[in-house]
Order: structure tokens, then C-alpha cells, then sequence
């Protein structure tokens, strides 16, 4: 594990046990606790990806899908939860709540739930443990290699079937990684698998089996290159423009762009401006303060090869 990510998950972990100890009465033998079970939950997250046993073992949301355990019927009452790379901790204030949390989760195969004789996040709350016993980790706190492919594999053929669009890794990849991740890793996936499940992705999109790709994210880019995608469209918008409210059309770097620019505030000059191009296959948006000539623009979306133009 690097450096950065060693200091980002150490944060993380003292974040949770800050939660889950601040307010007991006697906190310091709590943190040892929390700390232990860090050891065999994992480390803390803040985010389940969407194949993760935790989420799809239950599948009893109405639509056969839930992204956040509020979602899910068998995890009824759960209150003041921390979650962790192999299960969560929840707090809830009522005895009968815990025990029926526990009924519930030890129904469900592959999971485990139990309570917690020491209090966590109040004297008064009744904690809970609850576990996935399919996820083994590797040494660095992730999920094992093959097991995260063929769950998130599972998942991804699962989508196949009501499929109409392709969805390019950077739109999927907070659904795939969980959070935090980064481009390819995250808490859960190690740079090693999350790059052969990207390869696969790709793979599977480019063979057209979900349909056209719908692309969206521009995270492919870096955070200064996006900047630039906006500035260079919302500045040409500004540029083209007549000065009459509204929507309008140029011309740009060959490409037709439709755009509209409106005034939020006459006492200092200030001007909305959104660009769009090809039917939205790239948008961009911002504002112009005239006053001080400030430019100030929100995130790209669209294509990545129509966006490479306006580098």
C-alpha cells in the first residue's frame, strides 16, 4: 500500500472509531474494541460497490437492486452504522431493533450478524455486527482478486439482459470500486484487479453486447484538463454572443454548438452560460463575473473524443 493511500485509510478507520466512541462514557476501552473488529471487518469505507455480497445477498428491495443498505428490507432498524470492507456496525437505540436486525441477517446466506455486549456510539444503544462471511481479504485490506472479478462479473452479465446503453468504466467506476477509490482502486479493489476489471468492462461494452455506449464522466481527464474543456467552451460561447438573452448557435472548432447565456445579477454583471454540443454529447456550464472578469466553471460531461477537441 502506498503512502497516500496508507494515510487515507488510517484517516478513514480513526474517523470511524471517532463515531462510534466520542460520546460514550468511557470511549478509550470502545476505540480498543472498534479497533479489533477493524482487524476481521476491514477497514472503513463509505461506500458498498454494487456486486458486494452486503448489498446483493439480501436482494429484496423491490427492484431486485438496492445501492445503500437503507434499501434493504433485511437490514430493517438499522441506526448509526459505520460500514467497513467485509460488513458494518450499527448502533440503533432499541433492544428489540438489534435483535430483530440479527433474526433477519442470520437468514441470509453468507451473512452473519451478532451484538455486541460493550456500547458503541451511546451508552444507550444496542450495537450490532453484522458480517459477510464469503469476503476473505488479501494482504493489503482488499478483497481477494478472483473473488471481486466474479462477483462484479456476475453483476455486470446480471445488467445485460434490460440493457439498451453501454456505460463507459468512468461512469461505472463509483459503482464498481465503492468508495473511496481512485482511478482504477479503492478500499475494496486492489490496483491489480481494479485494471483487469476495466479490461473486462471494456471488453464487454466494446463487443456491443449492452448496445451503443452511453458516455458521461470525463474523469479520464485531469481535474486541470476538464477545467480547460469548460473555460475553452463557455468563453466561446461568451465570445459568439450577440448580448441578448437567451439561446443561441455558433460554430466552434467545426463542431455546431447551441448555448444559452442569462444575467443572475445586473448590479455586478454576472452571467450564466451553459454550452452543448452535438445533442448533449458534451456539455459544459459556468459563470462570468464582469465586473472583476472572473470565470468560474462546474465539470464537463459527454464524450471523451469529441471533448479531446477542445483541449
Amino acid at each position: 500500500m502506498n503512502n497516500m493511500k496508507f494515510k487515507q485509510t488510517s484517516k478513514q478507520n480513526a474517523a470511524a472509531v471517532k463515531f462510534l466512541t466520542e460520546n460514550l462514557s468511557a470511549p478509550n476501552g470502545a476505540s480498543d474494541q472498534v479497533y479489533d473488529l477493524i482487524d476481521t471487518l476491514g477497514n472503513a469505507v463509505d461506500q458498498y460497490p454494487e456486486w458486494h455480497p452486503i448489498l446483493v445477498n439480501p436482494n429484496d428491495c423491490s427492484d431486485g437492486y438496492a445501492s445503500a443498505l437503507s434499501q434493504i428490507d433485511a437490514y430493517e432498524g438499522i441506526d448509526h452504522t459505520v460500514c467497513f470492507v467485509r460488513g458494518f456496525i450499527t448502533c440503533p437505540y432499541s433492544k428489540n431493533a438489534a435483535y430483530s436486525l440479527i433474526d433477519s441477517v442470520n437468514l441470509v446466506k453468507g451473512l452473519k450478524a451478532y451484538r455486541l455486549e460493550q456500547p458503541l456510539y451511546s451508552d444507550n444503544a444496542y450495537p450490532v455486527v453484522v458480517e459477510a462471511t464469503e469476503v476473505k481479504l488479501d494482504a493489503d485490506g482488499t478483497i481477494l482478486t478472483r473473488d471481486a472479478l466474479v462477483w462484479s462479473m456476475q453483476q455486470a452479465l446480471e445488467e445485460v439482459k434490460g440493457a439498451e446503453r453501454g456505460e463507459t468504466w468512468w461512469n461505472l467506476k463509483a459503482s464498481l470500486l465503492g468508495s473511496p477509490n481512485s482511478s482504477c482502486s479503492s478500499s475494496f479493489v486492489s490496483e491489480y484487479t481494479g485494471i483487469r476489471m476495466k479490461n473486462i468492462i471494456e471488453a464487454m461494452n466494446y463487443s456491443g453486447m449492452y448496445g451503443p455506449i452511453k458516455e458521461e464522466s470525463l474523469e479520464m481527464f485531469s481535474a486541470d484538463e476538464r477545467k480547460s474543456i469548460s473555460e475553452t467552451l463557455v468563453i466561446a460561447a461568451y465570445n459568439a454572443w450577440s448580448g441578448l438573452e437567451g439561446h443561441f448557435n455558433f460554430m466552434f472548432r467545426g463542431e455546431y454548438c447551441h448555448a444559452e447565456i442569462r444575467e443572475l445579477d445586473e448590479s455586478i454583471d454576472d452571467f450564466s452560460i451553459t454550452v452543448r454540443i452535438a445533442n448533449s454529447a458534451l456539455k459544459a456550464a459556468g459563470r462570468y463575473y464582469q465586473d472583476t472578469e472572473t470565470w468560474v466553471v462546474g465539470e464537463p460531461t459527454g464524450q471523451q473524443k469529441l471533448a479531446e477537441k477542445f483541449l
